[in-house]
């Protein structure tokens, strides 16, 4: 049977918290144990229970001022390095599921655009398109185009280390070794290969496709400047995957 979640709340009820506290109290203290046991290191644990005038102390008074006495001579660099609060635990979950967050609405997107393109591939029109995901599937299909470009550059590259001819390319016989003689632009455009084109190597091919304000891959960017093309991101437009 799989345990409901807990909030992290004070319990109202009197009965269901004084049971709360019973059960979770002998949880900490075998818990506390098991890892002074099994890692063999110096723990102990003060629990002041509710109308409790004396603390339950494991495993011995003695033992725990000894364990307490040592954690205070620790230089407050070292004592503080690990140290956590409600307030810090609290705060490191509510980061780490927004990081969460964000990827999950990146891949969601990124399956939305996926499934648009293979729709636009079967023949659906670009007119039915909202002009945001328009530009996001031509940056997208001109980045895989800039990879299979770079991928058939490295390919024909290994195919004349090992002196193999490809299709569109001429050969000549010196000294026994068949020497290919090719272009660069035979291989590949040399804007897809140059690092100082990036910024050019993902601009869509197409003219409608390049909307002002609009950061390729993710949607609007209000810090972007507005590209020279007269479209307007207020006028209607189609339907759009954007949420």
């Amino acid at each position: 049977m799989v345990r409901s979640k807990v909030n992290l709340e004070y319990i109202a009820n009197d009965s269901r918290r004084k049971s709360c506290f019973r059960k979770r109290r002998r949880g900490l203290i075998k818990k506390v144990q098991e890892l002074s046991t099994l890692c063999g290191v110096d723990a102990c644990a003060i629990l002041f229970g509710e109308n409790h005038h004396d603390p339950e102390v494991w495993p011995t008074a003695l033992e725990a001022q000894r364990v307490i006495a040592n954690f205070r001579t620790m230089p407050h660099h070292r004592r503080g390095h690990r140290m956590a609060t409600l307030e810090s635990f609290t705060s490191e979950r509510i980061t780490k599921f927004e990081e969460k967050h964000k990827k999950l609405q990146s891949d969601n997107r990124q399956i939305a655009l996926n499934c648009l393109m293979s729709e636009c591939l079967a023949g659906r029109s670009l007119d039915s398109i909202d002009f945001r995901d328009a530009y996001d599937i031509g940056w997208k299909a001109n980045s895989k185009i800039g990879d299979i470009a770079r991928r058939i550059a490295q390919l024909k590259k290994e195919n004349l280390r090992q002196g193999v001819t490809p299709m569109n390319g001429t050969s000549n016989v010196t000294n026994g070794a068949e020497v290919m003689s090719m272009t660069p632009e035979d291989i590949v455009p040399t804007h897809y290969l140059s690092p100082m084109n990036t910024a050019n190597q993902y601009q869509p091919t197409m003219d409608y496709l390049l909307i002002p304000n609009v950061q390729p891959g993710l949607g609007y960017n209000e810090s972007m400047p507005p590209l020279p093309y007269a479209y307007s991101s207020d006028a209607p437009g189609p339907s759009s995957i954007y949420p």
